[in-house]
């Protein structure tokens, strides 16, 4: 006879850029099975992770899956709901059931009651994986360039404010929103990456670290400098209506063609952070520093990483940006070197 509910969940839900990516393949090469009656279930096609459950809360399934796939991919994938997938791990005696998705970084009210009602009564652990103001800032906008966007981090504040979670107070209110009987904040190193971040995670959350798995260390597949001549491409619409895979190939072949070449005069407009940008950040470090770490929600930070969270300093590939150029396509927002 089947129980009703696993004994526990363990609920990863981002933030985006934080090693989720590392934490995500481990996991799926740990547990994809269940394994010591831990499970992360596999998505169908195996390929998807588990942004699908997460589009499928949300309710933006078939248009996520329309722009990651084109919609000839798409066709003939279902939605994933959670609470299918908690019946599923009771009847296989799962004790703990992990599910981790960045894309759960967006929850607002309504997605959190619908997260809730799929919940079902489970007890559940939130974790956050979290790095500083400032790295979030740019590489959330970096992964929406390479995602078709065609904006400078300064052209639109507010979506990029929302995108990275630097907005005033955002992170606390996601906190907030978690339907989850405790929250983990584990703040993250981004450089240079952390070799045990999974298993400081599992440690984090009750869980034995996994014997035998060979863990690589986290890495931002990011672009570089060269973000800025992926940029343009997406803005002379070369890039930005492809799938994901189909525009990171044209990018490399372009990428290999053309030059970039130093840039003379003046930092490029557009790259910095905005004037709110710093007293948002020490907000957000007053807030972790002020939470009871014997409540709801626990902080790891092993790091120390909190004595330098408000720091503003714009990283060097941002500055490898402001001082390059590429001659052979122009300059979509008209500034031109000198």
């Amino acid at each position: 006879m089947s129980r009703r509910l696993p004994a526990r969940l363990v609920l990863h839900a981002g933030l985006h850029k934080s090693g989720t990516s590392t934490v995500q393949l481990a996991l799926r090469a740990a547990y994809g099975t269940p394994t010591d009656g831990i499970w992360f279930p596999l998505m169908d096609p195996p390929e998807l992770g588990h942004e699908l459950i997460a589009w499928t809360l949300l309710g933006i399934v078939h248009d996520r899956l329309s722009r990651q796939l084109g919609s000839a991919g798409a066709v003939g994938i279902s939605p994933v709901h959670l609470r299918s997938l908690i019946a599923r791990s009771a009847d296989l005696g799962v004790d703990t059931l992990i599910v981790s998705s960045e894309v759960l970084d967006r929850l607002d009210t309504a997605a959190a009651a619908a997260l809730r009602d799929e919940l079902g009564g489970v007890p559940t652990t939130a974790v956050l994986t979290v790095t500083s103001p400032v790295h979030r800032w740019y590489a959330n906008w970096q992964e929406s360039i390479k995602h078709g966007a065609t904006t400078r981090p300064l052209d639109d504040e507010a979506v990029a404010a929302q995108r990275s979670m630097t907005a005033p107070g955002m992170l606390a209110r996601l906190v907030a929103l978690l339907p989850a009987d405790e929250v983990v904040v584990r703040l993250v190193r981004p450089s240079p990456p952390e070799p045990d971040l999974v298993h400081s995670l599992l440690t984090a959350c009750g869980l034995a670290p996994v014997a035998g798995l060979d863990l690589a260390p986290p890495a931002n597949l990011g672009i570089g400098a060269d973000v800025e001549l992926m940029r343009r491409l997406n803005a002379l619409g070369i890039t930005s209506d492809l799938p994901v895979a189909e525009r990171l190939e044209r990018f490399a072949t372009f990428r290999a063609a053309v030059r970039r070449v130093p840039r003379v005069g003046a930092a490029r407009p557009g790259y910095g952070v905005p004037q709110w940008f710093a007293d948002a950040a020490r907000d957000e470090e007053a807030w972790l520093r002020g939470l009871d770490r014997r409540g709801r929600v626990r902080v790891v930070d092993p790091h120390r990483l909190l004595d330098r969270w408000a720091e503003v300093a714009v990283p060097d590939w941002i500055r490898d940006v402001e001082g390059s150029d590429w001659p052979e396509l122009p300059d979509v927002d008209g500034h031109h070197s000198e």
